[in-house]
Protein backbone atom coordinates (compact mmCIF):
# COMPACT_ATOMS: atom_id res chain seq x y z
CA UNK A 1 0.00 0.00 0.00
CA UNK A 2 1.46 3.64 -0.99
CA UNK A 3 1.97 6.57 1.63
CA UNK A 4 -0.83 8.03 -0.21
CA UNK A 5 -3.21 4.70 0.72
CA UNK A 6 -2.26 5.51 4.22
CA UNK A 7 -2.96 8.51 4.73
CA UNK A 8 -6.16 8.44 3.19
CA UNK A 9 -7.30 6.18 5.08
CA UNK A 10 -6.55 7.68 8.62
CA UNK A 11 -8.32 11.01 7.61
CA UNK A 12 -11.45 8.80 6.81
CA UNK A 13 -11.11 7.40 10.09
CA UNK A 14 -10.51 10.25 11.77
CA UNK A 15 -13.71 12.27 10.11
CA UNK A 16 -15.74 9.13 9.71
CA UNK A 17 -15.14 7.21 13.51
CA UNK A 18 -15.62 3.71 11.43
CA UNK A 19 -14.94 1.27 13.60
CA UNK A 20 -12.07 -1.37 12.51
CA UNK A 21 -10.01 1.29 10.90
CA UNK A 22 -6.59 0.99 10.88
CA UNK A 23 -3.52 2.05 9.19
CA UNK A 24 -1.43 -1.04 9.11
CA UNK A 25 -1.36 -2.32 5.64
CA UNK A 26 -2.82 -3.23 2.64
CA UNK A 27 -5.54 -5.94 1.43
CA UNK A 28 -5.16 -8.81 4.42
CA UNK A 29 -4.00 -11.84 2.93
CA UNK A 30 -6.21 -14.74 2.56
CA UNK A 31 -6.05 -18.08 1.09
CA UNK A 32 -9.16 -18.95 -0.28
CA UNK A 33 -8.51 -22.76 1.03
CA UNK A 34 -8.14 -23.77 -2.47
CA UNK A 35 -10.03 -24.46 -5.43
CA UNK A 36 -10.05 -28.11 -5.68
CA UNK A 37 -13.18 -30.47 -4.71
CA UNK A 38 -12.48 -32.52 -1.65
CA UNK A 39 -13.82 -35.73 -3.60
CA UNK A 40 -11.42 -35.80 -6.27
CA UNK A 41 -7.83 -35.95 -5.69
CA UNK A 42 -4.77 -36.08 -7.77
CA UNK A 43 -3.64 -39.03 -9.66
CA UNK A 44 -1.06 -38.75 -12.66
CA UNK A 45 1.30 -36.03 -13.66
CA UNK A 46 1.88 -34.91 -17.24
CA UNK A 47 6.14 -36.24 -17.62
CA UNK A 48 6.66 -33.91 -20.33
CA UNK A 49 8.37 -30.69 -19.18
CA UNK A 50 8.62 -29.05 -22.23
CA UNK A 51 4.89 -28.02 -21.49
CA UNK A 52 3.47 -25.79 -19.32
CA UNK A 53 3.14 -25.86 -15.81
CA UNK A 54 -0.05 -24.28 -16.09
CA UNK A 55 -2.73 -25.39 -18.56
CA UNK A 56 -5.65 -24.56 -16.91
CA UNK A 57 -9.49 -23.94 -18.42
CA UNK A 58 -10.35 -20.08 -17.93
CA UNK A 59 -7.65 -18.48 -18.63
CA UNK A 60 -8.13 -16.67 -21.79
CA UNK A 61 -7.36 -13.19 -21.62
CA UNK A 62 -3.96 -12.35 -23.70
CA UNK A 63 -0.60 -12.33 -22.83
CA UNK A 64 0.17 -8.38 -22.96
CA UNK A 65 -0.79 -6.12 -20.11
CA UNK A 66 -3.98 -4.29 -19.75
CA UNK A 67 -2.83 -1.03 -17.37
CA UNK A 68 -4.74 2.11 -17.07
CA UNK A 69 -8.33 1.84 -17.44
CA UNK A 70 -10.16 4.67 -17.17
CA UNK A 71 -13.16 4.64 -14.39
CA UNK A 72 -16.77 3.01 -14.77
CA UNK A 73 -19.99 5.23 -15.79
CA UNK A 74 -23.36 5.49 -15.12
CA UNK A 75 -24.27 2.62 -17.30
CA UNK A 76 -27.50 0.21 -18.34
CA UNK A 77 -27.70 -2.98 -16.78
CA UNK A 78 -25.66 -5.29 -18.36
CA UNK A 79 -23.42 -2.62 -19.99
CA UNK A 80 -20.68 -3.43 -17.57
CA UNK A 81 -17.67 -4.52 -19.16
CA UNK A 82 -14.16 -2.55 -19.67
CA UNK A 83 -11.85 -2.75 -22.21
CA UNK A 84 -8.47 -3.57 -22.96
CA UNK A 85 -7.01 -0.77 -22.34
CA UNK A 86 -3.18 -0.11 -22.14
CA UNK A 87 -1.44 3.12 -21.95
CA UNK A 88 -1.84 5.58 -24.93
CA UNK A 89 -4.55 3.11 -26.63
CA UNK A 90 -7.65 5.31 -28.03
CA UNK A 91 -8.79 2.24 -30.24
CA UNK A 92 -12.19 1.30 -29.59
CA UNK A 93 -11.05 -1.76 -27.27
CA UNK A 94 -10.41 0.69 -24.68
CA UNK A 95 -12.05 2.35 -22.18
CA UNK A 96 -11.52 5.98 -23.20
CA UNK A 97 -12.62 8.44 -20.87
CA UNK A 98 -16.39 7.47 -19.68
CA UNK A 99 -16.45 4.42 -22.02
CA UNK A 100 -17.10 1.26 -20.98
CA UNK A 101 -17.72 -1.97 -23.55
CA UNK A 102 -20.88 -4.04 -22.79
CA UNK A 103 -19.69 -7.53 -21.24
CA UNK A 104 -18.07 -9.93 -24.38
CA UNK A 105 -17.41 -6.48 -26.51
CA UNK A 106 -13.92 -5.72 -26.87
CA UNK A 107 -13.99 -4.62 -30.56
CA UNK A 108 -16.53 -4.34 -33.55
CA UNK A 109 -18.41 -7.25 -34.32
CA UNK A 110 -19.75 -10.75 -33.48
CA UNK A 111 -19.54 -11.37 -29.99
CA UNK A 112 -20.40 -13.64 -26.96
CA UNK A 113 -22.03 -12.23 -23.80
CA UNK A 114 -22.36 -15.45 -21.54
CA UNK A 115 -25.48 -16.63 -22.84
CA UNK A 116 -26.27 -14.71 -25.53
CA UNK A 117 -24.68 -13.67 -29.06
CA UNK A 118 -23.87 -9.99 -29.41
CA UNK A 119 -23.03 -7.96 -32.36
CA UNK A 120 -20.62 -4.90 -31.16
CA UNK A 121 -20.59 -1.81 -32.64
CA UNK A 122 -19.37 1.94 -32.02
CA UNK A 123 -21.96 4.58 -31.21
CA UNK A 124 -21.38 8.17 -31.81
CA UNK A 125 -19.56 8.76 -29.11
CA UNK A 126 -16.82 6.67 -30.43
CA UNK A 127 -17.98 3.85 -27.46
CA UNK A 128 -18.61 0.37 -27.97
CA UNK A 129 -21.87 -0.85 -27.65
CA UNK A 130 -24.13 -4.42 -28.32
CA UNK A 131 -26.35 -3.05 -31.35
CA UNK A 132 -27.81 -6.63 -31.27
CA UNK A 133 -28.02 -9.35 -28.65
CA UNK A 134 -29.49 -13.41 -29.13
CA UNK A 135 -29.98 -15.40 -26.01
CA UNK A 136 -28.70 -18.86 -26.73
CA UNK A 137 -31.53 -21.69 -25.91
CA UNK A 138 -31.84 -23.20 -22.52
CA UNK A 139 -29.06 -25.61 -21.57
CA UNK A 140 -26.34 -23.73 -23.61
CA UNK A 141 -23.97 -20.87 -23.61
CA UNK A 142 -22.37 -18.78 -25.97
CA UNK A 143 -18.76 -19.61 -26.90
CA UNK A 144 -16.33 -17.99 -29.23
CA UNK A 145 -14.63 -20.98 -31.56
CA UNK A 146 -13.30 -21.31 -35.10
CA UNK A 147 -16.57 -20.83 -36.84
CA UNK A 148 -16.54 -17.67 -34.42
CA UNK A 149 -19.77 -16.73 -31.70
CA UNK A 150 -21.69 -19.96 -31.12
CA UNK A 151 -24.32 -21.51 -28.92
CA UNK A 152 -22.69 -24.65 -27.45
CA UNK A 153 -24.07 -27.35 -24.67
CA UNK A 154 -23.33 -26.48 -21.25
CA UNK A 155 -21.66 -29.49 -19.06
CA UNK A 156 -25.08 -30.91 -17.62
CA UNK A 157 -25.72 -31.98 -21.14
CA UNK A 158 -23.33 -35.09 -20.68
CA UNK A 159 -22.44 -37.05 -23.83
CA UNK A 160 -22.17 -39.95 -21.20
CA UNK A 161 -24.08 -40.75 -17.71
CA UNK A 162 -22.71 -43.08 -15.74
CA UNK A 163 -22.13 -44.70 -12.59
CA UNK A 164 -21.36 -47.93 -10.85
CA UNK A 165 -23.50 -49.74 -12.40
CA UNK A 166 -21.34 -49.35 -16.01
CA UNK A 167 -18.24 -51.19 -13.75
CA UNK A 168 -16.21 -54.07 -15.82
CA UNK A 169 -17.19 -52.66 -19.30
CA UNK A 170 -15.90 -50.51 -21.54
CA UNK A 171 -17.67 -47.73 -23.11
CA UNK A 172 -16.80 -46.73 -26.44
CA UNK A 173 -16.44 -43.51 -27.93
CA UNK A 174 -15.29 -40.19 -29.64
CA UNK A 175 -14.33 -36.68 -29.72
CA UNK A 176 -15.55 -35.81 -33.16
CA UNK A 177 -18.04 -33.92 -33.20
CA UNK A 178 -18.11 -33.43 -29.37
CA UNK A 179 -18.75 -29.31 -28.12
CA UNK A 180 -15.66 -26.68 -27.69
CA UNK A 181 -17.42 -25.29 -24.46
CA UNK A 182 -14.26 -26.02 -21.92
CA UNK A 183 -10.45 -26.23 -20.98
CA UNK A 184 -9.86 -23.62 -23.75
CA UNK A 185 -6.73 -22.34 -21.85
CA UNK A 186 -4.88 -19.84 -23.43
CA UNK A 187 -1.21 -19.84 -22.58
CA UNK A 188 1.96 -17.64 -24.55
CA UNK A 189 0.99 -15.63 -26.97
CA UNK A 190 -1.13 -17.54 -29.89
CA UNK A 191 -1.06 -20.74 -28.50
CA UNK A 192 -4.38 -22.76 -27.38
CA UNK A 193 -4.21 -25.85 -25.87
CA UNK A 194 -7.41 -27.08 -25.47
CA UNK A 195 -9.30 -25.95 -28.19
CA UNK A 196 -10.23 -28.91 -29.92
CA UNK A 197 -13.93 -30.84 -29.72
CA UNK A 198 -14.36 -32.87 -26.27
CA UNK A 199 -17.03 -35.26 -24.45
CA UNK A 200 -18.39 -34.30 -20.70
CA UNK A 201 -19.16 -37.37 -18.71
CA UNK A 202 -21.56 -37.12 -15.91
CA UNK A 203 -21.37 -39.19 -12.80
CA UNK A 204 -23.61 -40.56 -10.66
CA UNK A 205 -24.63 -43.19 -7.95
CA UNK A 206 -26.55 -43.73 -5.02
CA UNK A 207 -23.96 -45.39 -2.66
CA UNK A 208 -20.54 -43.75 -1.11
CA UNK A 209 -17.78 -45.43 -3.14
CA UNK A 210 -14.66 -44.50 -4.45
CA UNK A 211 -14.65 -44.24 -8.41
CA UNK A 212 -12.15 -44.65 -10.40
CA UNK A 213 -12.63 -43.50 -14.20
CA UNK A 214 -9.97 -44.80 -16.81
CA UNK A 215 -9.77 -43.04 -20.43
CA UNK A 216 -8.15 -45.26 -23.11
CA UNK A 217 -6.54 -43.65 -26.33
CA UNK A 218 -4.10 -44.34 -29.31
CA UNK A 219 -1.26 -41.89 -28.50
CA UNK A 220 -0.48 -42.15 -32.16
CA UNK A 221 -4.41 -40.22 -33.20
CA UNK A 222 -4.20 -37.79 -30.67
CA UNK A 223 -3.31 -36.74 -26.51
CA UNK A 224 -6.67 -36.87 -24.83
CA UNK A 225 -6.45 -35.37 -21.41
CA UNK A 226 -9.08 -35.80 -18.17
CA UNK A 227 -10.52 -33.35 -16.40
CA UNK A 228 -12.39 -33.45 -12.65
CA UNK A 229 -14.93 -30.56 -12.15
CA UNK A 230 -16.47 -31.93 -8.92
CA UNK A 231 -20.06 -31.70 -8.02
CA UNK A 232 -20.06 -27.91 -7.97
CA UNK A 233 -20.65 -26.84 -11.58
CA UNK A 234 -23.10 -24.84 -12.79
CA UNK A 235 -24.88 -25.99 -16.25
CA UNK A 236 -23.68 -23.13 -17.99
CA UNK A 237 -20.59 -22.29 -16.45
CA UNK A 238 -18.12 -22.17 -19.11
CA UNK A 239 -15.48 -20.79 -16.62
CA UNK A 240 -16.22 -23.69 -14.10
CA UNK A 241 -13.17 -24.00 -11.69
CA UNK A 242 -11.01 -27.62 -12.37
CA UNK A 243 -10.54 -29.27 -9.64
CA UNK A 244 -8.10 -31.52 -10.78
CA UNK A 245 -6.68 -32.71 -14.54
CA UNK A 246 -5.30 -36.10 -15.17
CA UNK A 247 -2.66 -34.74 -18.11
CA UNK A 248 -0.34 -37.93 -18.73
CA UNK A 249 1.14 -38.47 -21.92
CA UNK A 250 -0.90 -41.90 -22.89
CA UNK A 251 -1.85 -44.03 -23.45
CA UNK A 252 -4.44 -43.68 -20.36
CA UNK A 253 -6.15 -41.18 -17.93
CA UNK A 254 -7.58 -42.11 -14.48
CA UNK A 255 -9.30 -39.29 -12.41
CA UNK A 256 -10.92 -40.71 -8.83
CA UNK A 257 -13.93 -39.34 -7.69
CA UNK A 258 -16.60 -39.99 -4.30
CA UNK A 259 -20.07 -40.79 -5.19
CA UNK A 260 -22.99 -39.64 -2.01
CA UNK A 261 -26.35 -40.29 -2.89
CA UNK A 262 -27.89 -36.74 -4.77
CA UNK A 263 -24.58 -35.80 -6.11
CA UNK A 264 -23.75 -35.92 -9.64
CA UNK A 265 -19.62 -34.95 -10.50
CA UNK A 266 -18.60 -34.05 -13.91
CA UNK A 267 -15.63 -35.09 -16.16
CA UNK A 268 -14.64 -33.30 -19.60
CA UNK A 269 -12.36 -35.44 -21.98
CA UNK A 270 -10.23 -33.17 -24.05
CA UNK A 271 -7.27 -33.09 -26.48
CA UNK A 272 -3.96 -31.65 -25.88
CA UNK A 273 -3.88 -29.42 -28.80
CA UNK A 274 -0.14 -28.71 -29.28
CA UNK A 275 0.49 -30.26 -32.39
CA UNK A 276 -0.75 -31.03 -36.16
CA UNK A 277 -2.16 -34.53 -34.67
CA UNK A 278 -6.16 -34.88 -35.74
CA UNK A 279 -8.77 -32.78 -34.19
CA UNK A 280 -10.78 -35.52 -32.32
CA UNK A 281 -10.09 -38.95 -31.18
CA UNK A 282 -11.77 -42.37 -30.81
CA UNK A 283 -11.43 -43.67 -27.01
CA UNK A 284 -12.75 -46.11 -24.42
CA UNK A 285 -14.06 -45.17 -21.15
CA UNK A 286 -13.64 -47.84 -17.86
CA UNK A 287 -15.45 -48.01 -14.41
CA UNK A 288 -14.04 -49.33 -11.51
CA UNK A 289 -16.24 -48.63 -7.89
CA UNK A 290 -14.86 -49.75 -4.15
CA UNK A 291 -17.58 -49.33 -1.30
CA UNK A 292 -16.34 -46.98 1.59
CA UNK A 293 -18.17 -48.25 4.65
CA UNK A 294 -19.20 -45.36 6.95
CA UNK A 295 -19.01 -45.86 10.13
CA UNK A 296 -16.89 -49.22 10.74
CA UNK A 297 -14.54 -48.07 13.30
CA UNK A 298 -11.50 -47.86 10.25
CA UNK A 299 -10.93 -44.49 8.47
CA UNK A 300 -10.33 -45.46 4.99
CA UNK A 301 -7.84 -43.39 2.87
CA UNK A 302 -9.08 -39.49 2.00
CA UNK A 303 -12.60 -40.62 1.46
CA UNK A 304 -13.07 -40.41 5.16
CA UNK A 305 -12.54 -37.61 7.65
CA UNK A 306 -13.45 -39.50 10.52
CA UNK A 307 -15.00 -42.98 11.49
CA UNK A 308 -15.22 -43.31 14.91
CA UNK A 309 -17.25 -47.03 14.67
CA UNK A 310 -20.90 -45.99 14.44
CA UNK A 311 -23.34 -43.50 12.15
CA UNK A 312 -24.68 -41.23 14.70
CA UNK A 313 -25.17 -37.76 14.16
CA UNK A 314 -24.14 -35.09 16.94
CA UNK A 315 -20.82 -37.30 18.18
CA UNK A 316 -18.12 -34.87 15.97
CA UNK A 317 -18.57 -37.49 12.87
CA UNK A 318 -21.54 -37.38 10.83
CA UNK A 319 -23.32 -39.91 9.22
CA UNK A 320 -21.44 -39.58 6.49
CA UNK A 321 -17.98 -39.48 8.10
CA UNK A 322 -17.13 -35.96 7.93
CA UNK A 323 -16.03 -34.23 11.33
CA UNK A 324 -19.05 -32.27 12.25
CA UNK A 325 -18.64 -28.29 13.63
CA UNK A 326 -17.29 -27.41 17.28
CA UNK A 327 -15.32 -31.08 16.97
CA UNK A 328 -11.72 -32.39 16.97
CA UNK A 329 -11.31 -35.71 15.63
CA UNK A 330 -8.39 -37.75 16.30
CA UNK A 331 -6.70 -41.33 14.79
CA UNK A 332 -5.20 -41.79 11.29
CA UNK A 333 -5.47 -43.83 8.52
CA UNK A 334 -6.95 -47.30 9.28
CA UNK A 335 -7.70 -46.53 12.82
CA UNK A 336 -10.69 -45.17 14.43
CA UNK A 337 -11.39 -41.93 15.17
CA UNK A 338 -11.51 -40.49 18.67
CA UNK A 339 -13.73 -37.16 18.32
CA UNK A 340 -14.54 -34.58 21.20
CA UNK A 341 -15.84 -30.63 21.67
CA UNK A 342 -13.33 -28.75 20.66
CA UNK A 343 -12.43 -26.60 23.76
CA UNK A 344 -12.45 -22.87 22.32
CA UNK A 345 -11.48 -20.66 24.78
CA UNK A 346 -8.56 -22.54 26.11
CA UNK A 347 -5.87 -20.46 24.13
CA UNK A 348 -5.19 -23.35 21.66
CA UNK A 349 -5.97 -23.85 17.95
CA UNK A 350 -7.44 -27.07 17.21
CA UNK A 351 -7.92 -27.29 13.67
CA UNK A 352 -10.26 -27.69 11.86
CA UNK A 353 -13.15 -26.84 14.29
CA UNK A 354 -11.40 -23.83 15.13
CA UNK A 355 -9.66 -20.66 13.03
CA UNK A 356 -8.71 -18.77 16.29
CA UNK A 357 -8.60 -19.03 19.63
CA UNK A 358 -7.57 -15.96 21.72
CA UNK A 359 -8.25 -17.85 25.34
CA UNK A 360 -11.60 -16.46 25.94
CA UNK A 361 -15.55 -16.81 24.26
CA UNK A 362 -16.31 -12.97 24.59
CA UNK A 363 -17.95 -12.28 21.09
CA UNK A 364 -16.73 -8.68 19.50
CA UNK A 365 -12.87 -9.00 19.97
CA UNK A 366 -12.12 -10.62 16.84
CA UNK A 367 -12.62 -14.47 17.66
CA UNK A 368 -16.29 -15.25 18.21
CA UNK A 369 -17.27 -17.37 20.98
CA UNK A 370 -17.47 -20.62 18.69
CA UNK A 371 -13.65 -19.28 17.84
CA UNK A 372 -14.36 -18.04 14.22
CA UNK A 373 -12.16 -15.08 13.20
CA UNK A 374 -15.08 -12.04 12.49
CA UNK A 375 -16.01 -10.45 9.88
CA UNK A 376 -13.46 -7.43 8.99
CA UNK A 377 -10.95 -9.08 11.59
CA UNK A 378 -7.60 -11.18 11.39
CA UNK A 379 -5.93 -13.45 14.37
CA UNK A 380 -2.50 -14.61 14.37
CA UNK A 381 -0.22 -16.57 16.87
CA UNK A 382 -0.95 -19.31 19.75
CA UNK A 383 -3.13 -17.89 21.56
CA UNK A 384 -4.92 -15.54 18.97
CA UNK A 385 -4.15 -11.67 18.99
CA UNK A 386 -6.92 -10.20 16.60
CA UNK A 387 -7.08 -6.58 15.06
CA UNK A 388 -9.88 -4.99 12.92
CA UNK A 389 -8.56 -4.80 9.04
CA UNK A 390 -8.22 -1.73 7.37
CA UNK A 391 -11.71 -0.29 6.01
CA UNK A 392 -12.29 2.10 2.77
CA UNK A 393 -15.16 4.63 3.37
CA UNK A 394 -17.89 4.80 4.76
CA UNK A 395 -18.80 6.24 1.23
CA UNK A 396 -21.95 7.82 0.41
CA UNK A 397 -23.60 7.31 -3.15
CA UNK A 398 -22.11 8.86 -5.77
CA UNK A 399 -19.07 9.76 -3.69
CA UNK A 400 -15.55 8.71 -5.48
CA UNK A 401 -13.93 5.58 -4.21
CA UNK A 402 -10.06 5.39 -4.44
CA UNK A 403 -8.92 3.06 -6.93
CA UNK A 404 -7.46 -0.50 -5.03
CA UNK A 405 -4.40 -1.86 -6.01
CA UNK A 406 -3.28 -4.90 -5.23
CA UNK A 407 -0.83 -8.28 -6.55
CA UNK A 408 1.22 -10.14 -6.67
CA UNK A 409 -1.26 -13.07 -6.11
CA UNK A 410 0.17 -16.50 -6.01
CA UNK A 411 -1.82 -19.25 -7.32
CA UNK A 412 -4.68 -19.50 -5.25
CA UNK A 413 -4.55 -16.74 -2.69
CA UNK A 414 -6.86 -14.18 -2.43
CA UNK A 415 -6.82 -10.33 -0.75
CA UNK A 416 -9.50 -8.91 1.25
CA UNK A 417 -10.51 -5.47 1.15
CA UNK A 418 -13.25 -3.94 3.26
CA UNK A 419 -15.07 -1.52 2.11
CA UNK A 420 -18.09 0.69 4.17
CA UNK A 421 -21.11 2.63 2.97
CA UNK A 422 -23.11 5.24 4.44
CA UNK A 423 -26.50 4.52 3.31
CA UNK A 424 -28.02 2.24 0.44
CA UNK A 425 -26.12 2.22 -2.48
CA UNK A 426 -25.99 0.69 -6.08
CA UNK A 427 -22.41 -0.83 -6.84
CA UNK A 428 -21.01 -0.84 -10.36
CA UNK A 429 -17.41 -2.10 -10.71
CA UNK A 430 -14.42 -4.27 -12.56
CA UNK A 431 -11.64 -6.37 -11.20
CA UNK A 432 -8.66 -6.40 -13.59
CA UNK A 433 -5.70 -7.82 -13.83
CA UNK A 434 -3.01 -5.20 -14.93
CA UNK A 435 -0.20 -6.83 -15.09
CA UNK A 436 0.92 -10.41 -16.69
CA UNK A 437 -1.73 -12.91 -17.77
CA UNK A 438 -3.36 -14.35 -14.54
CA UNK A 439 -6.83 -14.76 -14.24
CA UNK A 440 -8.99 -13.34 -11.01
CA UNK A 441 -11.66 -13.89 -9.60
CA UNK A 442 -13.92 -11.97 -7.21
CA UNK A 443 -16.60 -12.40 -4.52
CA UNK A 444 -18.29 -9.40 -2.61
CA UNK A 445 -19.90 -10.66 0.61
CA UNK A 446 -21.60 -8.93 3.91
CA UNK A 447 -20.69 -9.39 7.67
CA UNK A 448 -23.47 -12.63 7.85
CA UNK A 449 -21.34 -14.32 5.06
CA UNK A 450 -23.58 -14.39 2.58
CA UNK A 451 -22.02 -14.25 -1.32
CA UNK A 452 -23.59 -11.01 -2.69
CA UNK A 453 -21.48 -11.21 -5.68
CA UNK A 454 -19.34 -13.61 -7.38
CA UNK A 455 -17.76 -13.34 -10.54
CA UNK A 456 -15.69 -16.00 -12.33
CA UNK A 457 -15.20 -14.93 -15.62
CA UNK A 458 -12.10 -15.35 -17.90
CA UNK A 459 -8.92 -12.92 -16.42
CA UNK A 460 -11.42 -9.77 -15.57
CA UNK A 461 -14.26 -9.15 -14.00
CA UNK A 462 -17.07 -6.47 -14.34
CA UNK A 463 -20.92 -6.22 -12.98
CA UNK A 464 -23.04 -3.42 -12.68
CA UNK A 465 -26.01 -2.46 -10.43
CA UNK A 466 -25.71 -4.57 -7.18
CA UNK A 467 -27.93 -3.30 -4.33
CA UNK A 468 -26.65 -3.00 -0.70
CA UNK A 469 -27.74 -2.00 2.20
CA UNK A 470 -25.47 0.72 4.25
CA UNK A 471 -22.69 -1.57 5.85
CA UNK A 472 -19.47 -2.83 5.54
CA UNK A 473 -18.53 -5.39 2.66
CA UNK A 474 -15.45 -7.82 1.68
CA UNK A 475 -14.65 -7.88 -1.49
CA UNK A 476 -12.22 -10.83 -2.22
CA UNK A 477 -10.17 -11.06 -5.17
CA UNK A 478 -8.59 -14.60 -5.92
CA UNK A 479 -6.03 -16.08 -8.14
CA UNK A 480 -7.31 -18.39 -10.32
CA UNK A 481 -3.55 -18.33 -11.95
CA UNK A 482 -1.23 -16.38 -10.84
CA UNK A 483 -0.86 -12.49 -10.87
CA UNK A 484 1.32 -9.82 -10.44
CA UNK A 485 -0.75 -6.57 -10.52
CA UNK A 486 -4.92 -6.18 -9.94
CA UNK A 487 -6.28 -2.83 -9.73
CA UNK A 488 -10.57 -3.04 -8.63
CA UNK A 489 -12.69 -0.23 -9.35
CA UNK A 490 -15.72 0.81 -7.76
CA UNK A 491 -18.51 3.19 -8.44
CA UNK A 492 -22.12 3.95 -6.45
CA UNK A 493 -25.22 5.43 -7.54
CA UNK A 494 -28.05 5.56 -5.39
CA UNK A 495 -30.83 3.30 -5.29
Amino acid sequence: MTQTSVSRWLWLCAVSGVVGCDDGGGGGSAADGGRADGAVVADAGRADGARPDARVPGDAGPADARVGDAGLRDAAPGDASPGDASPGDAGPDAAVGSCVPPPGCRAEGPACDGGARVVCALDGDGCLQAVERTPCDAGTVCVVGAGGPACEVGICTADHRLSCADAGRRIPGTTVGGSRVYNNYQGPPGARFYAAEERIIGFADPGFNVARIMLYYDVNVADLDLFGYGDRVACGDVEAEVAHVSNGTGPFESELLLTRPNRTSWLVIDQYDESGMAQGAPYEIEVTCTPVVCGDGNVESWAEACDDGNEDAGDGCSPTCEIEPGFQCVGGINQRSMCSPAPCGDGMIQQPAEACDDGGRAAGDGCDANCRVEFGQTCDGTPSVCRALPVRGPYAPGEAIELIEGGPLAIHDADDWYVAFSADVVLSGALRVTVGIGNADLTISNAEGTVLELNRDARDEEWQDLALPAGLYRFRPAAWTAIDRYTLTLETAAP
